[in-house]
């Protein structure tokens, strides 16, 4: 008799299983809204999400985070206030990465096809960041300078091309809609908060000039390691 042995994939759906049967359940949902003013349905909608975010499984839910447009670093204060957040697909050129080209890409510049990563954007007051969505560790950083452009992406459709002196982001998106309501956010930061990064900088800076800043000159490595090793002491 022939008797099949457990693959790895039958091992990680039963572990799947596991999980789902130990998860808590989510608080029941608030019935007959309809029947309550405005300001009654809001309260009872900020109760539920805050009964379900008092339960560490579910705050850490993607989706949710998604939803809400939070993550870890939205409320940091030494990261300036919270701007716009979510999930959004970057491009990279598959001429980048030749092992993983498709056919059609293989032998040209990657201008044809791309590949595509889901990746969380997040808007703050003089850059762009682009974190893991589930470890929510920072990969890609892109700095508002003088030469900030926001184009439509002419290779991609929905896309979208961010550039600054030294580098370019790509993004895609789902409709054009979603598309336009991202630049509008990003330029909306951007004119509130960094008007003097895109002005002209003398010596080509990236930063501006700043007054009453404490600073300190070092002519060689010397002077700068000993006053290194005073501080630390």
């Amino acid at each position: 008799m022939h008797v099949p042995l457990p693959s790895r994939s039958h091992s990680v759906r039963r572990t799947h299983y596991k999980t789902l049967e130990s998860l808590p359940e989510l608080p029941h949902l608030p019935v007959k809204l309809e029947f309550h003013s405005s300001n009654e349905t809001a309260e009872l909608l900020k109760n539920y999400f805050q009964e379900m975010l008092s339960v560490v499984t579910f705050r850490n839910q993607i989706s949710v985070l998604a939803f809400l447009k939070v993550s870890k670093y939205s409320f940091v204060d030494k990261l300036g206030e919270k701007g716009y957040e979510g999930i959004v697909k970057r491009k990279y050129n598959a001429g980048l990465f030749p092992k993983l080209s498709c056919f059609c890409c293989s032998g040209s510049d990657g201008v044809i096809c791309h590949l595509t990563r889901k990746q969380w954007l997040i808007v703050k007051e003089t850059y762009l960041a682009l974190a893991n969505p589930k470890t929510m560790e920072i990969l890609y950083v892109l700095l508002f300078d003088s030469r900030l452009q926001l184009v439509d992406d002419l290779h991609a459709r929905h896309g979208l091309t961010i550039r600054n002196s030294s580098n370019q982001l790509r993004l895609k998106f789902h409709s054009d809609k979603q598309r336009d309501k991202w630049r509008e956010k990003i330029l909306e930061r951007v004119s509130k908060f960094s008007k003097d990064f895109l002005s002209s900088i003398r010596f080509d800076s990236f930063a501006p000039v700043r007054k009453n800043v404490g600073c300190k000159w070092f002519v060689d490595g010397r002077s700068y390691f000993e006053f290194a090793a005073n501080c630390m002491e």
